[in-house]
Protein backbone atom coordinates (compact mmCIF):
# COMPACT_ATOMS: atom_id res chain seq x y z
CA UNK A 1 0.00 0.00 0.00
CA UNK A 2 1.23 3.47 -0.71
CA UNK A 3 -0.43 6.82 0.59
CA UNK A 4 -0.70 9.27 -2.22
CA UNK A 5 -0.02 13.46 -1.08
CA UNK A 6 -2.45 16.13 -2.32
CA UNK A 7 1.21 18.71 -3.30
CA UNK A 8 0.74 22.38 -3.96
CA UNK A 9 2.45 25.48 -3.47
CA UNK A 10 1.97 26.01 -0.20
CA UNK A 11 2.91 22.80 1.29
CA UNK A 12 2.13 18.51 1.31
CA UNK A 13 -0.74 17.86 2.53
CA UNK A 14 -2.16 13.91 2.88
CA UNK A 15 -5.45 12.41 1.95
CA UNK A 16 -7.49 11.19 5.15
CA UNK A 17 -9.00 8.62 2.55
CA UNK A 18 -7.34 5.18 3.00
CA UNK A 19 -4.25 4.57 0.28
CA UNK A 20 -4.96 3.57 -3.29
CA UNK A 21 -2.69 0.92 -4.89
CA UNK A 22 -1.28 0.77 -8.13
CA UNK A 23 -3.57 -1.23 -10.39
CA UNK A 24 -3.68 -0.66 -13.76
CA UNK A 25 -5.97 1.15 -15.47
CA UNK A 26 -7.34 3.29 -12.52
CA UNK A 27 -6.90 6.71 -11.81
CA UNK A 28 -5.29 8.60 -8.71
CA UNK A 29 -5.67 12.41 -7.31
CA UNK A 30 -2.70 13.97 -7.28
CA UNK A 31 -1.79 17.99 -7.15
CA UNK A 32 1.08 18.80 -9.43
CA UNK A 33 2.87 22.06 -8.29
CA UNK A 34 2.16 25.27 -10.80
CA UNK A 35 4.57 27.44 -11.64
CA UNK A 36 5.24 30.33 -10.54
CA UNK A 37 3.92 32.03 -13.58
CA UNK A 38 0.76 30.33 -13.19
CA UNK A 39 0.62 30.62 -9.68
CA UNK A 40 0.72 34.80 -10.10
CA UNK A 41 -1.75 34.78 -13.14
CA UNK A 42 -4.40 32.12 -11.80
CA UNK A 43 -6.37 33.38 -8.38
CA UNK A 44 -5.76 30.88 -5.67
CA UNK A 45 -8.95 29.52 -4.49
CA UNK A 46 -10.13 30.35 -0.94
CA UNK A 47 -8.33 28.83 2.02
CA UNK A 48 -10.54 26.05 4.05
CA UNK A 49 -11.44 26.79 7.30
CA UNK A 50 -13.44 25.54 9.97
CA UNK A 51 -15.34 28.40 11.74
CA UNK A 52 -17.31 28.22 14.90
CA UNK A 53 -20.62 29.22 15.44
CA UNK A 54 -20.47 31.15 18.48
CA UNK A 55 -18.13 33.40 19.79
CA UNK A 56 -14.91 31.74 22.00
CA UNK A 57 -15.04 34.67 24.24
CA UNK A 58 -18.83 35.68 25.02
CA UNK A 59 -20.83 33.12 23.40
CA UNK A 60 -22.60 35.25 20.66
CA UNK A 61 -23.85 33.39 17.72
CA UNK A 62 -21.13 34.88 15.00
CA UNK A 63 -22.02 36.48 11.66
CA UNK A 64 -20.48 38.74 8.50
CA UNK A 65 -23.40 40.19 7.31
CA UNK A 66 -23.97 42.95 8.99
CA UNK A 67 -21.12 44.94 11.21
CA UNK A 68 -23.51 46.88 13.35
CA UNK A 69 -25.03 43.64 14.37
CA UNK A 70 -23.77 41.77 17.66
CA UNK A 71 -21.59 39.10 16.83
CA UNK A 72 -19.66 40.53 13.59
CA UNK A 73 -16.31 38.72 13.23
CA UNK A 74 -13.56 39.02 10.62
CA UNK A 75 -11.30 35.80 10.08
CA UNK A 76 -7.87 36.52 11.34
CA UNK A 77 -4.77 37.03 9.35
CA UNK A 78 -3.25 34.58 11.10
CA UNK A 79 -5.53 31.96 10.59
CA UNK A 80 -5.52 32.69 6.60
CA UNK A 81 -1.93 32.13 6.49
CA UNK A 82 -1.89 29.25 8.22
CA UNK A 83 -4.43 27.59 6.85
CA UNK A 84 -4.18 25.40 3.45
CA UNK A 85 -6.09 26.01 0.34
CA UNK A 86 -7.99 24.13 -1.17
CA UNK A 87 -7.63 21.65 -4.14
CA UNK A 88 -10.38 22.26 -6.66
CA UNK A 89 -8.53 22.59 -9.35
CA UNK A 90 -5.96 19.40 -8.72
CA UNK A 91 -5.34 17.67 -11.98
CA UNK A 92 -5.85 14.16 -12.82
CA UNK A 93 -3.17 11.89 -13.73
CA UNK A 94 -2.57 8.20 -14.91
CA UNK A 95 -0.93 5.73 -12.55
CA UNK A 96 1.45 5.24 -15.98
CA UNK A 97 2.21 8.75 -15.45
CA UNK A 98 3.20 9.13 -12.00
CA UNK A 99 5.41 5.54 -12.81
CA UNK A 100 6.90 7.63 -15.40
CA UNK A 101 7.84 10.43 -12.58
CA UNK A 102 9.09 8.51 -9.63
CA UNK A 103 10.01 11.93 -8.08
CA UNK A 104 5.95 12.59 -7.65
CA UNK A 105 5.36 9.00 -6.67
CA UNK A 106 8.37 9.57 -3.98
CA UNK A 107 7.18 12.47 -2.39
CA UNK A 108 3.94 11.16 -2.50
CA UNK A 109 4.25 8.41 -0.12
CA UNK A 110 4.51 7.90 3.56
CA UNK A 111 7.60 7.54 5.07
CA UNK A 112 5.90 7.24 8.39
CA UNK A 113 4.34 3.83 7.00
CA UNK A 114 6.14 1.05 5.23
CA UNK A 115 4.21 -1.77 3.51
CA UNK A 116 4.82 -4.29 5.27
CA UNK A 117 4.51 -2.68 9.02
CA UNK A 118 1.15 -3.81 10.64
CA UNK A 119 -1.54 -1.32 11.43
CA UNK A 120 -2.12 0.75 14.66
CA UNK A 121 -4.36 -0.72 16.99
CA UNK A 122 -7.19 1.45 17.61
CA UNK A 123 -8.57 1.78 21.24
CA UNK A 124 -12.43 2.13 20.99
CA UNK A 125 -13.59 5.54 22.80
CA UNK A 126 -16.38 3.14 25.03
CA UNK A 127 -13.45 1.64 26.21
CA UNK A 128 -12.10 4.79 27.38
CA UNK A 129 -15.16 5.88 29.06
CA UNK A 130 -15.47 2.60 30.80
CA UNK A 131 -11.82 2.73 32.15
CA UNK A 132 -12.70 6.61 33.37
CA UNK A 133 -16.42 5.23 35.23
CA UNK A 134 -14.23 2.19 36.50
CA UNK A 135 -11.61 5.25 38.19
CA UNK A 136 -14.55 6.94 39.73
CA UNK A 137 -15.62 3.55 41.41
CA UNK A 138 -12.70 2.37 43.00
CA UNK A 139 -11.75 4.46 45.44
CA UNK A 140 -7.93 5.91 45.74
CA UNK A 141 -6.04 8.37 47.48
CA UNK A 142 -5.79 11.52 45.82
CA UNK A 143 -3.85 14.47 46.93
CA UNK A 144 -5.86 17.71 47.92
CA UNK A 145 -4.74 20.00 45.45
CA UNK A 146 -4.70 17.16 42.14
CA UNK A 147 -5.47 18.97 39.23
CA UNK A 148 -6.05 17.29 36.31
CA UNK A 149 -5.30 18.82 32.57
CA UNK A 150 -7.69 17.88 29.87
CA UNK A 151 -5.98 19.88 27.42
CA UNK A 152 -6.42 17.74 24.28
CA UNK A 153 -9.86 18.91 24.24
CA UNK A 154 -8.37 21.77 22.62
CA UNK A 155 -5.56 20.35 20.25
CA UNK A 156 -8.56 18.04 19.14
CA UNK A 157 -11.40 20.93 18.06
CA UNK A 158 -11.15 21.34 14.42
CA UNK A 159 -12.61 24.54 15.10
CA UNK A 160 -10.67 27.91 14.78
CA UNK A 161 -10.41 30.54 18.08
CA UNK A 162 -12.87 32.97 17.02
CA UNK A 163 -13.28 35.90 18.89
CA UNK A 164 -16.45 38.98 17.40
CA UNK A 165 -15.27 42.02 16.91
CA UNK A 166 -16.86 43.00 20.45
CA UNK A 167 -14.88 40.86 22.48
CA UNK A 168 -12.03 42.13 20.08
CA UNK A 169 -12.38 45.89 20.88
CA UNK A 170 -12.93 44.78 24.88
CA UNK A 171 -9.51 43.01 25.27
CA UNK A 172 -7.38 45.40 23.21
CA UNK A 173 -9.30 48.75 24.29
CA UNK A 174 -11.07 48.17 26.85
CA UNK A 175 -14.33 49.58 25.40
CA UNK A 176 -16.97 48.14 23.48
CA UNK A 177 -16.74 48.87 19.39
CA UNK A 178 -20.39 49.85 18.44
CA UNK A 179 -21.95 51.51 21.44
CA UNK A 180 -25.43 51.91 19.58
CA UNK A 181 -25.26 47.98 19.25
CA UNK A 182 -25.20 47.52 22.86
CA UNK A 183 -29.20 47.73 22.89
CA UNK A 184 -29.88 45.17 20.86
CA UNK A 185 -28.16 42.42 22.58
CA UNK A 186 -29.32 39.01 23.12
CA UNK A 187 -31.10 38.50 25.90
CA UNK A 188 -30.78 34.97 28.39
CA UNK A 189 -33.76 33.86 30.41
CA UNK A 190 -32.14 31.94 33.15
CA UNK A 191 -35.06 30.20 33.85
CA UNK A 192 -35.37 28.23 30.82
CA UNK A 193 -31.39 28.05 29.40
CA UNK A 194 -30.53 26.69 33.53
CA UNK A 195 -33.69 26.28 35.59
CA UNK A 196 -35.19 23.81 32.98
CA UNK A 197 -32.35 22.51 31.75
CA UNK A 198 -30.90 21.24 35.08
CA UNK A 199 -34.62 19.52 35.89
CA UNK A 200 -34.66 17.87 32.02
CA UNK A 201 -31.13 16.54 32.37
CA UNK A 202 -31.59 12.72 33.78
CA UNK A 203 -28.14 10.21 34.75
CA UNK A 204 -25.47 13.06 34.90
CA UNK A 205 -24.25 15.39 38.17
CA UNK A 206 -25.25 19.14 37.79
CA UNK A 207 -23.25 21.78 39.29
CA UNK A 208 -24.67 25.37 40.30
CA UNK A 209 -21.91 27.00 41.40
CA UNK A 210 -22.98 30.63 41.68
CA UNK A 211 -20.03 33.67 41.78
CA UNK A 212 -20.49 36.71 44.42
CA UNK A 213 -18.60 39.62 44.87
CA UNK A 214 -16.93 39.55 48.58
CA UNK A 215 -16.87 43.75 48.70
CA UNK A 216 -20.81 43.66 47.27
CA UNK A 217 -22.62 40.67 48.72
CA UNK A 218 -25.68 41.77 48.77
CA UNK A 219 -25.65 43.52 45.73
CA UNK A 220 -24.15 40.58 43.56
CA UNK A 221 -26.49 37.66 45.15
CA UNK A 222 -29.13 37.06 42.14
CA UNK A 223 -31.70 36.10 45.16
CA UNK A 224 -35.00 35.61 42.61
CA UNK A 225 -32.97 34.00 39.66
CA UNK A 226 -31.41 31.63 41.87
CA UNK A 227 -34.94 30.90 43.40
CA UNK A 228 -36.09 30.17 40.04
CA UNK A 229 -33.13 27.51 39.69
CA UNK A 230 -32.95 25.91 42.62
CA UNK A 231 -36.92 25.48 43.04
CA UNK A 232 -36.57 22.71 39.97
CA UNK A 233 -34.57 20.44 41.95
CA UNK A 234 -35.34 20.89 45.98
CA UNK A 235 -37.15 18.19 47.81
CA UNK A 236 -39.36 20.20 50.58
CA UNK A 237 -39.66 18.93 54.02
CA UNK A 238 -41.66 21.53 55.04
CA UNK A 239 -42.08 25.17 54.08
CA UNK A 240 -38.69 26.33 55.40
CA UNK A 241 -36.10 26.73 52.65
CA UNK A 242 -33.45 25.88 55.02
CA UNK A 243 -34.25 22.44 55.58
CA UNK A 244 -34.90 21.50 51.90
CA UNK A 245 -32.76 18.80 50.13
CA UNK A 246 -31.47 18.76 46.74
CA UNK A 247 -31.81 15.81 44.52
CA UNK A 248 -28.71 13.40 44.75
CA UNK A 249 -27.29 14.35 41.23
CA UNK A 250 -27.35 18.10 42.05
CA UNK A 251 -25.12 20.17 44.12
CA UNK A 252 -25.54 23.98 45.43
CA UNK A 253 -21.80 25.63 45.23
CA UNK A 254 -21.12 29.18 46.44
CA UNK A 255 -18.14 31.07 45.47
CA UNK A 256 -17.08 34.05 46.50
CA UNK A 257 -14.78 35.93 44.68
CA UNK A 258 -12.15 38.90 45.08
CA UNK A 259 -11.05 37.31 48.66
CA UNK A 260 -8.38 39.62 48.52
CA UNK A 261 -10.00 42.75 48.65
CA UNK A 262 -11.45 42.20 52.00
CA UNK A 263 -10.03 43.82 55.46
CA UNK A 264 -6.72 41.87 55.97
CA UNK A 265 -7.99 41.32 59.32
CA UNK A 266 -10.97 39.49 58.47
CA UNK A 267 -10.68 35.51 58.96
CA UNK A 268 -11.89 32.99 56.39
CA UNK A 269 -13.96 30.80 58.62
CA UNK A 270 -15.86 33.66 59.64
CA UNK A 271 -16.07 35.06 56.24
CA UNK A 272 -18.37 31.77 55.22
CA UNK A 273 -20.18 31.33 58.36
CA UNK A 274 -21.37 34.78 57.83
CA UNK A 275 -22.07 33.89 54.47
CA UNK A 276 -24.47 31.31 55.53
CA UNK A 277 -26.24 33.34 57.40
CA UNK A 278 -26.52 35.92 54.40
CA UNK A 279 -27.85 33.25 52.66
CA UNK A 280 -30.87 32.19 55.36
CA UNK A 281 -32.24 35.58 55.79
CA UNK A 282 -32.36 35.92 51.95
CA UNK A 283 -34.53 32.49 51.76
CA UNK A 284 -32.19 30.73 49.89
CA UNK A 285 -31.05 26.82 50.96
CA UNK A 286 -27.97 25.79 52.57
CA UNK A 287 -25.12 25.46 50.26
CA UNK A 288 -23.17 22.42 49.16
CA UNK A 289 -19.84 23.97 49.88
CA UNK A 290 -18.83 27.25 49.98
CA UNK A 291 -15.77 28.94 48.24
CA UNK A 292 -13.04 31.67 48.99
CA UNK A 293 -11.07 32.57 46.06
CA UNK A 294 -9.40 35.39 44.48
CA UNK A 295 -9.37 35.45 40.54
CA UNK A 296 -6.44 38.11 40.68
CA UNK A 297 -4.17 36.36 43.01
CA UNK A 298 -5.04 33.00 42.65
CA UNK A 299 -5.93 32.51 46.22
CA UNK A 300 -8.40 28.98 46.56
CA UNK A 301 -8.54 28.58 42.38
CA UNK A 302 -6.75 25.00 42.79
CA UNK A 303 -8.64 23.77 45.38
CA UNK A 304 -11.93 24.77 43.86
CA UNK A 305 -11.39 23.57 40.39
CA UNK A 306 -10.06 19.90 42.55
CA UNK A 307 -13.63 19.99 44.32
CA UNK A 308 -15.19 20.57 40.79
CA UNK A 309 -13.39 17.68 39.14
CA UNK A 310 -14.03 15.44 41.67
CA UNK A 311 -17.98 16.30 42.36
CA UNK A 312 -18.64 16.23 38.49
CA UNK A 313 -17.51 12.40 38.09
CA UNK A 314 -17.89 10.78 34.62
CA UNK A 315 -20.76 12.47 33.47
CA UNK A 316 -21.66 15.59 34.33
CA UNK A 317 -22.06 19.43 33.73
CA UNK A 318 -21.43 22.45 36.03
CA UNK A 319 -23.10 25.74 35.19
CA UNK A 320 -21.37 28.81 36.32
CA UNK A 321 -23.63 31.81 37.14
CA UNK A 322 -23.37 35.35 39.00
CA UNK A 323 -24.12 38.96 38.38
CA UNK A 324 -22.29 41.41 36.13
CA UNK A 325 -18.68 41.93 36.74
CA UNK A 326 -19.21 39.10 39.83
CA UNK A 327 -15.55 37.71 38.08
CA UNK A 328 -16.83 34.58 36.47
CA UNK A 329 -14.91 35.10 33.67
CA UNK A 330 -12.08 36.14 35.26
CA UNK A 331 -12.32 32.88 37.66
CA UNK A 332 -12.68 30.57 34.65
CA UNK A 333 -9.42 32.20 33.07
CA UNK A 334 -7.69 31.49 36.39
CA UNK A 335 -8.77 27.90 36.50
CA UNK A 336 -7.50 27.59 33.10
CA UNK A 337 -4.08 29.34 34.28
CA UNK A 338 -4.16 26.76 37.23
CA UNK A 339 -5.06 23.67 35.10
CA UNK A 340 -1.78 25.03 32.94
CA UNK A 341 -3.97 25.97 30.15
CA UNK A 342 -2.92 28.31 27.24
CA UNK A 343 -4.73 32.00 27.22
CA UNK A 344 -5.86 31.04 23.39
CA UNK A 345 -9.06 30.18 23.81
CA UNK A 346 -9.87 32.19 27.59
CA UNK A 347 -13.29 33.96 27.44
CA UNK A 348 -13.70 37.57 27.17
CA UNK A 349 -12.79 39.01 30.67
CA UNK A 350 -13.65 42.76 30.96
CA UNK A 351 -14.34 45.99 33.70
CA UNK A 352 -17.53 46.21 31.39
CA UNK A 353 -20.54 44.95 32.70
CA UNK A 354 -22.41 42.34 30.29
CA UNK A 355 -19.14 41.12 28.65
CA UNK A 356 -20.25 37.47 27.97
CA UNK A 357 -24.13 37.47 25.80
CA UNK A 358 -24.71 33.61 25.60
CA UNK A 359 -23.87 30.07 27.35
CA UNK A 360 -20.71 29.54 26.57
CA UNK A 361 -18.92 25.61 26.86
CA UNK A 362 -15.29 25.92 28.14
CA UNK A 363 -13.39 22.95 27.37
CA UNK A 364 -10.19 21.59 29.03
CA UNK A 365 -10.96 22.00 32.54
CA UNK A 366 -13.44 18.49 33.20
CA UNK A 367 -13.12 15.33 32.05
CA UNK A 368 -14.64 14.44 28.14
CA UNK A 369 -17.87 13.04 29.34
CA UNK A 370 -18.58 16.47 31.46
CA UNK A 371 -19.38 20.47 30.55
CA UNK A 372 -17.98 23.62 32.22
CA UNK A 373 -20.89 26.05 30.94
CA UNK A 374 -20.71 30.08 31.58
CA UNK A 375 -23.25 32.20 31.61
CA UNK A 376 -23.64 35.61 30.99
CA UNK A 377 -23.85 38.24 33.70
CA UNK A 378 -27.47 38.50 35.75
CA UNK A 379 -28.60 42.66 35.27
CA UNK A 380 -27.61 44.52 38.25
CA UNK A 381 -30.93 46.02 38.86
CA UNK A 382 -30.39 47.26 42.18
CA UNK A 383 -27.28 48.35 42.00
CA UNK A 384 -25.35 51.63 41.45
CA UNK A 385 -23.85 50.66 38.56
CA UNK A 386 -26.52 50.90 36.30
CA UNK A 387 -26.16 54.70 36.80
CA UNK A 388 -22.88 55.31 35.64
CA UNK A 389 -20.49 54.51 32.50
CA UNK A 390 -18.19 51.84 32.12
CA UNK A 391 -14.36 54.27 32.47
CA UNK A 392 -16.29 55.09 35.76
CA UNK A 393 -17.56 52.00 36.88
CA UNK A 394 -13.73 51.07 37.70
CA UNK A 395 -13.81 54.06 40.19
CA UNK A 396 -15.80 52.00 42.22
CA UNK A 397 -14.18 48.49 41.85
CA UNK A 398 -11.22 48.32 44.80
CA UNK A 399 -7.52 48.07 43.50
CA UNK A 400 -6.27 46.85 46.62
CA UNK A 401 -7.42 45.74 49.82
CA UNK A 402 -9.97 47.49 51.49
CA UNK A 403 -9.26 49.87 54.21
CA UNK A 404 -11.91 51.31 56.83
CA UNK A 405 -12.46 55.28 57.03
CA UNK A 406 -14.38 56.04 60.53
CA UNK A 407 -16.15 58.84 61.26
CA UNK A 408 -17.45 60.11 64.45
CA UNK A 409 -20.50 61.67 64.13
CA UNK A 410 -23.21 63.02 65.94
CA UNK A 411 -27.25 63.53 65.13
CA UNK A 412 -27.70 66.44 62.78
CA UNK A 413 -24.64 65.38 60.59
CA UNK A 414 -24.28 63.41 57.28
CA UNK A 415 -21.78 61.61 55.64
CA UNK A 416 -21.23 61.72 51.56
CA UNK A 417 -19.75 58.80 49.91
CA UNK A 418 -18.56 60.53 46.74
CA UNK A 419 -21.51 61.97 44.39
CA UNK A 420 -23.52 58.27 45.13
CA UNK A 421 -24.80 58.23 48.82
CA UNK A 422 -25.58 59.78 51.15
CA UNK A 423 -25.84 58.79 55.11
CA UNK A 424 -27.94 61.69 57.98
CA UNK A 425 -27.78 60.66 61.57
CA UNK A 426 -31.13 61.44 63.01
CA UNK A 427 -31.03 60.12 66.33
CA UNK A 428 -29.16 58.17 68.49
CA UNK A 429 -30.56 56.71 71.76
CA UNK A 430 -27.93 56.17 74.14
CA UNK A 431 -25.09 58.50 73.64
CA UNK A 432 -24.27 61.87 71.69
CA UNK A 433 -22.09 60.17 69.02
CA UNK A 434 -21.87 57.01 66.96
CA UNK A 435 -19.57 55.68 64.34
CA UNK A 436 -19.47 55.35 60.43
CA UNK A 437 -17.04 53.35 58.85
CA UNK A 438 -17.43 52.93 55.40
CA UNK A 439 -15.43 49.93 53.74
CA UNK A 440 -15.50 51.62 50.15
CA UNK A 441 -13.00 52.03 47.03
CA UNK A 442 -10.30 54.51 48.52
CA UNK A 443 -10.84 56.29 44.53
CA UNK A 444 -14.09 57.81 46.47
CA UNK A 445 -13.86 60.52 48.15
CA UNK A 446 -15.90 61.00 51.70
CA UNK A 447 -17.02 64.24 53.43
CA UNK A 448 -18.87 64.68 56.99
CA UNK A 449 -20.51 68.03 57.75
CA UNK A 450 -23.60 68.93 59.21
CA UNK A 451 -27.03 67.97 57.49
CA UNK A 452 -28.12 71.34 56.92
CA UNK A 453 -27.22 72.81 53.85
CA UNK A 454 -25.15 69.24 52.81
CA UNK A 455 -27.98 69.09 49.58
CA UNK A 456 -26.33 72.43 48.56
CA UNK A 457 -22.95 71.68 48.91
CA UNK A 458 -23.10 67.81 47.06
CA UNK A 459 -24.58 69.74 44.47
CA UNK A 460 -21.46 72.70 43.94
CA UNK A 461 -18.72 69.58 44.18
CA UNK A 462 -20.53 67.49 41.89
CA UNK A 463 -18.19 65.31 39.77
CA UNK A 464 -15.44 67.67 40.61
CA UNK A 465 -14.60 67.27 44.46
CA UNK A 466 -16.92 64.63 45.28
CA UNK A 467 -16.41 61.77 42.69
CA UNK A 468 -17.95 59.63 41.23
CA UNK A 469 -19.28 60.30 39.22
CA UNK A 470 -17.31 62.41 36.96
CA UNK A 471 -17.86 66.00 35.56
CA UNK A 472 -18.76 64.58 32.84
CA UNK A 473 -21.65 62.34 33.91
CA UNK A 474 -22.75 64.49 36.96
CA UNK A 475 -25.15 66.45 35.10
CA UNK A 476 -26.94 63.21 34.14
CA UNK A 477 -26.66 61.61 37.63
CA UNK A 478 -30.12 61.11 39.10
CA UNK A 479 -31.32 62.96 41.91
CA UNK A 480 -31.13 61.01 45.87
CA UNK A 481 -33.56 59.45 47.18
CA UNK A 482 -34.30 58.68 50.93
CA UNK A 483 -34.45 55.61 53.07
CA UNK A 484 -35.10 55.40 56.52
CA UNK A 485 -33.37 52.94 59.11
CA UNK A 486 -33.61 51.45 62.29
CA UNK A 487 -30.37 50.03 63.78
CA UNK A 488 -29.87 48.55 67.27
CA UNK A 489 -26.61 47.89 68.55
CA UNK A 490 -24.70 46.46 71.61
CA UNK A 491 -21.69 48.79 71.95
CA UNK A 492 -20.22 51.78 69.94
CA UNK A 493 -16.22 50.61 70.32
CA UNK A 494 -16.74 48.45 67.41
CA UNK A 495 -19.10 48.25 64.56
CA UNK A 496 -22.34 46.03 65.37
CA UNK A 497 -24.66 46.70 62.49
CA UNK A 498 -23.89 47.04 58.22
CA UNK A 499 -25.32 49.49 55.93
CA UNK A 500 -24.79 47.61 52.57
CA UNK A 501 -25.52 50.02 49.48
CA UNK A 502 -25.50 47.51 46.57
CA UNK A 503 -22.79 48.36 43.48
CA UNK A 504 -21.00 50.41 46.50
CA UNK A 505 -19.80 48.54 49.63
CA UNK A 506 -21.11 48.49 52.89
CA UNK A 507 -20.67 50.90 56.09
CA UNK A 508 -19.96 49.40 59.47
CA UNK A 509 -22.14 51.48 62.03
CA UNK A 510 -20.90 51.26 65.83
CA UNK A 511 -23.54 52.23 68.08
CA UNK A 512 -24.82 51.13 71.34
CA UNK A 513 -28.63 51.42 71.67
CA UNK A 514 -31.35 52.65 69.03
CA UNK A 515 -30.38 54.76 66.44
CA UNK A 516 -32.17 56.25 63.27
CA UNK A 517 -30.51 56.81 59.88
CA UNK A 518 -31.31 58.14 56.71
CA UNK A 519 -29.70 56.57 53.29
CA UNK A 520 -29.60 58.94 50.21
CA UNK A 521 -29.65 56.54 46.52
CA UNK A 522 -30.16 56.91 43.71
CA UNK A 523 -33.77 55.80 42.90
CA UNK A 524 -33.79 51.51 43.05
CA UNK A 525 -30.62 50.76 44.67
CA UNK A 526 -30.94 47.88 47.03
CA UNK A 527 -30.04 49.35 50.78
CA UNK A 528 -30.03 46.70 53.77
CA UNK A 529 -29.07 46.40 57.05
CA UNK A 530 -27.03 42.89 58.01
CA UNK A 531 -24.83 41.57 60.86
CA UNK A 532 -21.41 43.27 60.61
CA UNK A 533 -18.59 41.56 58.19
CA UNK A 534 -15.65 43.50 59.54
CA UNK A 535 -16.24 44.76 63.15
CA UNK A 536 -12.98 47.27 63.45
CA UNK A 537 -12.68 50.58 63.48
CA UNK A 538 -9.79 52.80 61.48
CA UNK A 539 -6.68 53.60 63.99
CA UNK A 540 -7.20 57.47 62.84
CA UNK A 541 -10.70 59.16 63.00
CA UNK A 542 -11.91 61.06 59.75
CA UNK A 543 -11.75 64.90 60.58
CA UNK A 544 -14.48 67.34 59.25
CA UNK A 545 -14.77 68.21 55.29
CA UNK A 546 -13.28 66.49 52.79
CA UNK A 547 -11.67 63.31 53.74
CA UNK A 548 -7.93 62.65 53.27
CA UNK A 549 -8.91 59.71 50.39
CA UNK A 550 -9.57 61.81 47.01
CA UNK A 551 -11.39 60.85 44.03
CA UNK A 552 -9.59 61.14 40.72
CA UNK A 553 -11.50 64.15 39.81
CA UNK A 554 -9.83 66.53 42.49
CA UNK A 555 -6.41 64.77 42.09
CA UNK A 556 -6.63 66.46 38.50
CA UNK A 557 -7.93 69.65 39.83
CA UNK A 558 -5.10 69.68 42.07
CA UNK A 559 -2.60 69.05 39.71
CA UNK A 560 -0.56 72.07 38.85
CA UNK A 561 1.24 71.68 34.96
CA UNK A 562 5.01 72.25 35.76
CA UNK A 563 5.98 75.78 34.27
CA UNK A 564 8.90 76.37 32.00
CA UNK A 565 11.71 78.54 33.13
CA UNK A 566 10.74 81.32 30.62
CA UNK A 567 7.38 81.20 32.76
CA UNK A 568 8.77 80.96 36.07
CA UNK A 569 11.32 84.24 35.41
CA UNK A 570 14.54 84.73 36.17
CA UNK A 571 16.57 84.01 39.69
CA UNK A 572 18.03 87.42 41.77
CA UNK A 573 20.72 87.90 39.75
CA UNK A 574 20.66 85.97 36.78
CA UNK A 575 20.06 87.03 32.80
CA UNK A 576 17.66 85.45 30.67
CA UNK A 577 18.39 85.28 26.58
CA UNK A 578 17.52 88.60 25.33
CA UNK A 579 15.32 88.52 22.32
CA UNK A 580 16.28 89.99 18.98
CA UNK A 581 17.15 93.69 19.09
CA UNK A 582 16.88 93.62 22.80
CA UNK A 583 19.15 93.97 26.17
CA UNK A 584 19.85 91.16 27.87
CA UNK A 585 20.33 92.41 31.38
CA UNK A 586 17.14 92.49 34.18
Amino acid sequence: MRHFCLLNDVGVRRLSSPAFSLQPGRKVVAAVAQKQQQATASPSSPPVINLPSHCIGCGVKLQQNDPAAPGFFQVPKRLLEQSSPRFDNAEVLEEEELLAHPELAASSSSPEAPDDAPPAPKRDSQMDLFDQIIDEWVPRKRTPLEIRQYGEQEEESEEAAIRCARCHSLQHNGRVKNEEAEAILPSFDFGKQVGRKIALTKFRKQMLVVVVDAVDFDGSLPTTTLKTILDFQLTRADSNPTTSRFSPDFSFLLVINKADLLPESLHRHHLEAWARQRLAAAGLPRPSTIAVVSSLRGWGVKDLLNRLQRGVGGRGDVWVVGTQNAGKSSLINAMRGAAGLGSRRDVTATHVPGTTLGALAVPGLLPAGCKLIDTPGMDQVHSLAKYLPANELKMLQPRRALKGRTFRISPGKSVLLGGLARIDVVSQERGATLYLTPWISDEVACYMGKTEGVAERRQKHLGKRLSPPTAKSGPTFPELVPTTLHLQGSEWIRSTRDVAIAGLGWVGVGVSGAAELTVWTPPGVKVSVREPLARSLAKDMERPGLGAALGEAMVEEKRVPRRTPAEKGPRKGQTMPAAKGQGGAV
